[in-house]
């Protein structure tokens, strides 16, 4: 079976010109973004930003990571102060403190992932309300899209 390629504008005319243009116009087009609509969508995008802006509660991986670090630090004084106050053996111990330090640096790696990732979505809902007047909201979608990738 075969298709056969209708060029666009015989299409146009075997569907009407009206419904053509009608269609197109419920696809979200800047043209076809009222302001009111435009005012919505800022307001929306900017509420998600001032939720995100929340500095007085610490997100729970940020109280994971400091727990741990804590942790890593009490096993390291307390190794020095077995080794130096009491001469125990604290090798076993040694090497538990030593894996915490490690799990620390992964987590540590990972949080700073999670933290880069949406501080670049925060930017890019700022970015787009920024330049959605001037350029239009599918252009600044598209320039915070090159200026935020990796």
């Amino acid at each position: 079976m075969t298709t056969e390629y209708i060029p666009e504008e015989e299409f146009i005319e075997d569907c009407g010109d009206a419904e053509y243009h009608e269609s197109s116009e419920n696809l979200g087009t800047p043209d076809s973004i009222d302001d009111h609509r435009l005012d919505e969508m800022k307001q929306k995008a900017a509420e998600l930003v001032d939720l995100s802006n929340d500095t007085k509660k610490h997100s729970f991986s940020k109280q994971i990571l400091v727990a741990g670090m804590m942790l890593s630090l009490f096993l390291c004084i307390i190794c020095i102060i077995l080794k130096m106050k009491y001469q125990m053996d604290v090798n076993d111990l040694m090497t538990i403190t030593i894996a915490s330090f490690g799990t620390d640096g992964t987590y540590g790696g990972f949080y700073y992932w999670k933290e880069k990732n949406a501080n670049r979505a925060k930017y890019a809902q700022q970015f787009v309300l920024l330049f959605a007047d001037e350029y239009g909201v599918d252009a600044s979608i598209r320039i915070a899209e090159v200026v935020l990738k990796d």
